[in-house]
């Protein structure tokens, strides 16, 4: 079957196709599946590096990331090395968010440590908020977004008392714009309660903002409404 997919249309069956062939191969021999991926034209190679990845990240997640982080395909937004971190942070969530600290700076290492935070969070947000302010400076804003964004799908009061509590600046803007992007699709009502009580500044604008692109198309006068505050 392996040898069979380049003889698909070159269209998402094939991507499909790889993929599924991939979860399966890694399943019985993980080393000879990723020699296979590697010798797959580039239309399809991630294909299979995400079938990989899905099989891999569940019986060793700690080789998996090493592995695809480094990989030429690899970057910041992957599948891979978001699955890869993500089982790893369950598994064993202290060496998993050390391992991500010691990356070189950047979005590989922003969008790493967001992804432990988050793994984090689906068990202990409290614990994962307590986490934030211990990470490079320059990984603390995309976590609290991330992390805010995951805490108010399952309890947007608290996760809104935490980022009301967050120091004006980047960090608490996204936090604040991902709480209303989630809680705005359940309760427009709480949503609107909560951000006229957040003090004037810059993440109160963009929370309005967030706000506004959520309820234009059912309510566009009280949009507009809300847009005047800014």
């Amino acid at each position: 079957a392996a040898e069979l997919v380049t003889e698909l249309p070159t269209d998402r069956r094939r991507g499909d196709a790889v993929n599924n062939i991939a979860m399966r191969f890694a399943r019985s021999d993980n080393d000879a599946a990723l020699k296979w991926a590697e010798s797959l034209p580039a239309e399809t190679r991630n294909s299979a590096f995400s079938g990989i990845a899905y099989t891999w990240t569940q019986q060793d997640p700690k080789a998996a990331f090493e592995y695809f982080s480094k990989h030429e395909l690899m970057n910041a937004d992957g599948f891979m090395v978001n699955q890869a971190l993500r089982n790893w942070a369950q598994s064993d969530s202290t060496e998993a968010i050390a391992w991500a600290r010691a990356l070189p700076d950047g979005k590989l290492k922003d969008r790493a440590l967001s992804t432990v935070i988050v793994s984090i969070a689906d068990n202990d947000p409290r614990e994962a908020a307590k986490m934030i302010p211990t990470l490079p400076a320059g990984s603390q804003d995309d976590a609290a977004g991330s992390l805010a964004a995951r805490w108010a799908n399952n309890d947007p009061n608290a996760a809104a008392q935490w980022a009301a509590a967050l120091p004006e600046g980047d960090a608490r803007s996204k936090a604040t714009r991902n709480i209303v992007a989630t809680w705005a699709e359940r309760d427009i009502a709480k949503t609107a309660a909560w951000i006229e009580k957040l003090p004037v500044g810059t993440s109160r604008d963009g929370a309005v903002y967030e706000f506004t692109r959520q309820v234009t198309d059912k309510d566009p006068a009280g949009a507009a409404a809300w847009a005047g505050t800014i």
